[in-house]
């Protein structure tokens, strides 16, 4: 299919360059000039035959298209505009065109980074806030084997790591059942997904990207995400701007659990989901983590 032909013959192309933060999916920046004159800059992203799964913790283009048009574009939180989602002519791939946001910057190349990861944790805060309660039928939803799966993934990648790291195989063997009972606490829409890398910061504006991720699952997932592998000073001012949005009349008190319990999740999932990441040296710090954060929760 050709662009022309997706939009319809009233759009003309003005230009296209490649999008040098584009990922999984091959994605390009256009510049589009509609039948009434007026030009817009548009990101499309393109199914383009890649699959990227990640034992159910990835959607696709598509996927992704739903989540803007059925759940951003309702609620009214600062999101990239939806422009429409199209079938290759040729393959019926999906994919997905939005607004393409000038000037503005990740939050991890922001000027003042620990300000910009603390207007990221408020938006998220308030984004579960808004979709606690919501009913998103097409969400992936994370279930008891979907989080537990991560811990035996985990054990198998990280053959070689067990003989050094003697606490591992135990740990392994008890975790299941812990992120199992995950999907018994409350759920949210989430991103998934929410690192420095896919939010975006324009002005005082937040517009987190790629939510191929969203699914419904523990809202905390979110939150340690973001500051994941940040210093401890600015991962406590990111939870305190998230608590004030999210839990404005007062925490749960087992809320400091509960992102205990989310981090290892998110431990167990960098280390489940790839052999050469979970093979490489360079993860020696997050195995390091994951022992401390289950050692806090009693599983060792």
């Amino acid at each position: 299919m050709t662009i022309v032909s997706a939009f319809g013959n009233g759009v003309e192309i003005l230009d296209r360059q490649r999008n040098p933060y584009a990922s999984t999916f091959p994605s390009e920046i256009l510049t589009c000039r509609f039948e009434d004159g007026h030009t817009v800059r548009l990101l499309c992203k393109y199914t383009a035959g890649h699959e990227h799964n990640s034992f159910g913790h990835r959607g696709g283009v598509g996927y992704e298209a739903e989540v803007y048009q059925r759940v951003l574009a309702p609620i009214g939180m600062s999101a990239p505009a939806f422009y429409g989602d199209f079938r290759d002519a040729e393959t019926g791939e999906p994919w997905l065109a939005i607004e393409f946001l000038e000037d503005a910057k990740l939050a991890d190349e922001a000027l003042d980074i620990p300000k910009a990861l603390e207007s990221a944790a408020a938006w998220a805060g308030r984004f579960h806030a808004l979709t606690g309660n919501s009913s998103f039928d097409f969400l992936n939803r994370y279930d008891g084997d979907y989080y537990a799966q991560w811990a035996s993934r985990t054990s198998a990648l990280a053959a070689h790591w067990h003989a050094r790291l003697p606490w591992l195989e135990q740990l392994c063997r008890r975790a299941p059942d812990s992120l199992r009972a995950l999907a018994g606490r409350p759920a949210t829409v989430i991103h998934g997904e929410f690192t420095p890398h896919n939010v975006l910061l324009r002005g005082n504006e937040v517009f987190p990207v790629d939510w191929e991720s969203a699914a419904i699952g523990l809202a905390e997932v979110d939150l340690v995400c973001l500051t994941d592998k940040w210093t401890p000073e600015i991962a406590a001012r990111c939870e305190r701007a998230y608590a004030s949005a999210r839990f404005p009349s007062g925490l749960p008190v087992d809320w400091h659990v509960t992102l205990d319990f989310a981090s290892l999740y998110w431990d167990f999932r960098w280390l489940g989901d790839r052999p050469d990441w979970t093979a490489s040296e360079k993860v020696g710090p997050r195995f390091e983590h994951l022992r401390q954060v289950a050692g806090r929760l009693g599983l060792l």
